[in-house]
């Protein structure tokens, strides 16, 4: 069958080519040479015309940079790293984001404006409206510069979840195709965001709402194991003995009466030996500890005694079940806990069912999202449409592990970073986030920052708290054991009996539910966590003053910190910028002996004696990478 715009092509190009031999000064030749391209460009796919943005001008006199608010600062548990908050237009955000964490990012969660025409999406500092004839170019031009920097943000078994509605979905499937490659289409997600419908939609009142859902490679796996439970901890360890898989739980009880006041006789005491891995506990403390053994007890996050969830006669029977290490999150303090080893069901392994791209839960509609936002004390009207929590939740159980770096760059009232904080609460997890969004209207300072720190803090609040705890989609086979899930269900509900005002089930379109709620009087308590404030602001290229690499290294902190993840304290932490530093820091013997981590500027010269110094000490040490600036520095001829 013949390609007909094929021979169409052929024979203008030829056509061109005559033009060329006719007309050969350079201006006829250039106008030529475009019209050549033009007539080569991609004829199958999404095809827009392309504008540019002020904040793309805005790169070819200013350089971006970071500087950090000390005062937005969020600081609640000195045992975390920290997560970021990046102000400003986030193609500047991301273009920073591409010299810290290039494939270094686990998930992506975006909910983009949807350019419905009605006051939702500003290009260029203006309303695009449904009366502009070029908005879903303008729209595309937009996205497609974001979507191609977040997608090599990614690491090569990474994912992105994008919300939409219907205005702009068959153009972002197409883009992404492009992007992503449609080979790493996963799926579009349906789910019911209003179950009455927009009322103001012509004919037909909508009631959902799309996310699409690629990988960047096919290296990406769904984090769902078993058939319709929520499985968010792996079962990645294999027991020596047995060779049956397992996760690690810990045994120190967390939520409400977990001091050791509340139960004193679950605070007693481990004995761990780390050579031969022989564990036993006892009833009260050993006048003396064996050689080669330590002493654990169940101690709080804030350095306080806590409790364990097992018993002295329990923790003795099981003691098989049961093992000790450091805890990756308190590594650097050499911190112990005792582990209960997590069998994983071997018939629950193999049978895996996978996630449903249907979702009607009433969690994840925009009432639930409006009483998510209202209940921290904010109005309705201080955003419009957020998302729900439980929504963004179950996105990330999806999407993430336990300790995943996740980007959300259109965080607009902050759900992302809530939704994170919230999911290590009941998975134990040490997920971390960064959130980028401008400050149109104070958004970044009025509603995400404060927000953040409401979550993080604590804030007054009267009325019932709910969270889901267990849920399991039933089918037919899991009928024929059902004794066994309810066993799991009634076992569930007697460990929490104590962190919860009521706990219910809850049975509805074959979903089973366990459901925790809080009566709640006064206040709402706060999760710990840590964020770090960022503004996005500008070097110029060519200074008066000045050359660009000294106003550049001003900025070099927020880079180290942001990569990294942490704060440069200089007590656990420490940056040298320049020789003098160096020689008045790395002066003192014992200056190195509580630091964690050393960045020192690959400018800088180091003595025999100052590198004796640091290979002694033991210290993580990084070199401070040129890449940081390192392009724009070329650019200007510095």
């Amino acid at each position: 069958m013949s390609n007909l715009s094929l021979q169409k092509r052929q024979k203008l190009t030829l056509f061109l080519n005559q033009l060329r031999e006719q007309h050969n000064d350079d201006e006829s030749l250039i106008i030529i040479n475009d019209l050549e391209n033009e007539l080569k460009n991609k004829k199958y796919g999404l095809v827009w015309e392309q504008y540019q943005e002020r904040v793309d001008t805005e790169l070819e006199t200013q350089i971006p940079v970071f500087t950090e608010c000390n005062e937005r600062e969020i600081f609640s548990d000195e045992n975390s790293g920290f997560n970021f908050l990046l102000e400003g237009d986030n193609l500047h955000s991301l273009y920073l984001l591409e010299k810290t964490h290039k494939e270094r990012i686990d998930a992506i969660y975006i909910d983009p404006p949807y350019n419905t025409g009605n006051q939702d999406f500003v290009y260029d500092d203006k309303m695009v409206g449904k009366e502009d004839a070029f908005r879903h170019s303008k729209w595309i031009s937009f996205m497609e510069k974001r979507l191609r920097i977040a997608r090599g943000l990614l690491k090569p078994e990474g994912v992105i979840f994008i919300s939409i509605d219907d205005n702009e979905y068959c153009a972002l499937k197409m883009l992404c195709d492009e992007i992503f490659d449609d080979r790493n289409y996963q799926a579009t997600i349906t789910y019911v965001r209003k179950t009455s419908g927009k009322q103001d939609s012509s004919n037909f009142a909508k009631s959902t709402e799309y996310i699409l859902v690629y990988s960047k490679t096919g290296l990406w796996q769904c984090n769902y194991l078993t058939a319709g439970e929520r499985v968010t901890k792996r079962y990645n360890k294999v027991d020596a003995i047995t060779n049956k898989a397992y996760r690690e739980v810990d045994l120190r009880k967390t939520g409400t009466n977990d001091r050791r006041e509340d139960r004193p006789n679950l605070y007693y005491p481990f004995y761990f030996n780390e050579k031969t891995q022989d564990l036993f506990c006892e009833a009260k403390p050993l006048e003396k500890v064996p050689e080669g053994y330590i002493e654990i007890y169940p101690i709080k996050a804030d350095g306080t005694d806590g409790s364990w969830r097992w018993e002295v006669p329990t923790a003795q029977s099981q003691i098989n079940l049961l093992t000790a290490h450091i805890m990756p999150k308190y590594k650097h303090l050499g911190k112990y806990t005792v582990y209960e080893k997590d069998f994983i069901d071997k018939k629950e392994e193999v049978r895996t069912v996978k996630e449903h791209t249907f979702w009607h839960r009433k969690e994840f509609n925009s009432d639930n999202a409006v009483t998510d936002f209202t209940s921290l004390g904010f109005n309705n009207k201080d955003f419009s449409f957020p998302k729900s929590v439980d929504l963004i939740k179950h996105i990330l159980q999806l999407a993430t592990h336990e300790n995943a770096l996740i980007l959300d760059f259109f965080a607009g009232s902050g759900t992302t970073g809530q939704a994170a904080i919230e999911l290590n609460k009941i998975d134990g997890g040490s997920r971390k986030v960064i959130l980028c969004t401008n400050n149109e209207n104070g958004l970044c300072e009025r509603i995400t920052h404060k927000r953040l720190s409401k979550v993080i803090n604590g804030y007054s609040f009267a009325g019932k708290k709910e969270t889901v705890l267990f849920e399991k989609k039933i089918n037919m086979s899991d009928l024929k054991k059902m004794d066994k899930i309810l066993k799991e269900v009634e076992e569930l509900i007697a460990n929490h009996k104590k962190d919860y005002d009521n706990l219910k089930k809850e049975f509805k379109e074959g979903l089973l539910k366990v459901i925790g709620v809080k009566n709640i009087e006064e206040a709402v308590e706060g999760i710990p966590s840590n964020f770090k404030y960022y503004k996005t602001d500008f070097v110029p290229r060519y200074p008066e003053e000045n050359t660009v690499t000294e106003t550049l290294m001003n900025h070099i902190k927020e880079m180290v910190q942001l990569e990294h993840g942490i704060k440069l304290d200089n007590k656990r932490y420490l940056l040298i910028m320049d020789d003098e530093e160096a020689d008045e820091i790395l002066s003192h013997v014992n200056v190195l002996s509580n630091i964690e981590s050393l960045y020192i500027a690959s400018s800088v010269l180091l003595t025999k004696a100052q590198l004796m110094l640091i290979k002694d000490s033991d210290v993580n040490c990084y070199v401070v990478p040129d890449y940081y600036f390192e392009q724009e520095l070329r650019e200007v001829g510095e």
